[in-house]
């Protein structure tokens, strides 16, 4: 489960962590066939007609049953489609964001419970990225781990 934490957080992190690098993240087409699961979009009309963050997220349930039906690859797929992700940005620590967005997502709650979900995104990530992007971001998540490393120990966790 932790290292499932860790790999979401890069994946939701990662173009944010490159793109204040100075480099563009790509954006290729999914390998995974994906269909959106959401039903409605920030760029669709009926995404205005929602006056509330609470109406916002409502509209971004998505069934059990839709959810359940979908391949750890497609979870990522849903993750990285859901429309309000960006409110992990609202938090002061990406645990908090992480958690707060996983209770809100379907998607990923769901993604954080399949036992193959770090190689799933592992996957997304190697197929996303170039070379020199993965380099950053291996960067990026060993300063990471080494500063959480860092603060258990102090805390004695």
């Amino acid at each position: 489960m932790k290292r499932a934490k860790a790999a979401v957080a890069v994946l939701l992190f990662a173009p944010l962590l490159l793109c204040s690098q100075g480099a563009v993240p790509t954006e290729d087409p999914p390998a995974v066939e994906y269909v959106s699961i959401y039903p409605v979009q920030p760029d669709d009309p009926e995404w205005a007609e929602l006056t509330s963050a609470s109406e916002m997220l409502a509209a971004c349930r998505v069934p059990a049953e839709v959810i359940g039906a979908l391949s750890t690859p497609q979870l990522v797929e849903a993750v990285l489609d859901y429309p309000m992700r960006i409110c992990i940005l609202l938090f002061d620590d990406y645990q908090t964001g992480l958690e707060v967005l996983e209770g809100q997502c379907d998607a990923l709650a769901a993604l954080m419970e399949r036992e193959d979900a770090a190689s799933a995104i592992a996957a997304r990530l190697e197929q996303q990225l170039t070379a020199e992007e993965r380099d950053v971001v291996a960067e990026c998540v060993e300063y990471r781990m080494a500063a959480a490393a860092a603060h258990a120990e102090k805390e004695g966790i």
